[in-house]
């Protein structure tokens, strides 16, 4: 999985991010075959895969192991403005330092904190397809409501 980008080609008002993904492919023999590669829309990936059935959330991120936000949820159905070039964007501190620390030193789990003097629960568990870590924040009087 690559580094989400600002993708040139998506419409004229605006383009949305995308998350590319590329493997080899290789033959018994050792040989390259050739390379496979798909990229999603960061929307689409919000609004399907990153979902939580059943759970309101306050946000949805990816988190690299250097504790760097890659993406979260706050970008869903947005549209960046773009060059004409494809552009990846550059991640930032995740803003949870707690939870940046525990990714850091290759932890999951589950962290009680505030975020903007907000109780929050935080969820965070690894994704060993791509490498980082899915990260949920809950408010947390809605755990145990129906």
């Amino acid at each position: 999985w690559g580094a989400p980008y600002v993708d040139s080609s998506t419409a004229s008002d605006g383009d949305e991010l995308v998350l590319p993904c590329t493997k080899g492919i290789w033959s018994a023999e050792g040989e390259l075959l050739g390379v496979a590669g798909v990229e999603m829309t960061v929307t689409k990936m919000l609004d399907t895969s990153m979902r939580m059935a059943n759970r309101s959330t306050l946000r949805v991120s990816l988190v690299d192991k250097q504790g760097r936000k890659v993406i979260d949820s706050s970008v869903a159905n947005q549209t960046f403005p773009s060059n004409g070039r494809d552009e990846a964007i550059e991640f930032s501190p995740f803003e949870l330092p707690g939870v940046a620390a525990a990714i850091i030193a290759e932890r999951e789990g589950i962290l009680e904190t505030t975020r903007d003097g907000r109780p929050v629960v935080v969820a965070y568990v690894r994704l060993d397809a791509i490498k980082w870590y899915y990260v949920v924040e809950v408010d947390a009087g809605s755990l145990g409501a129906k």
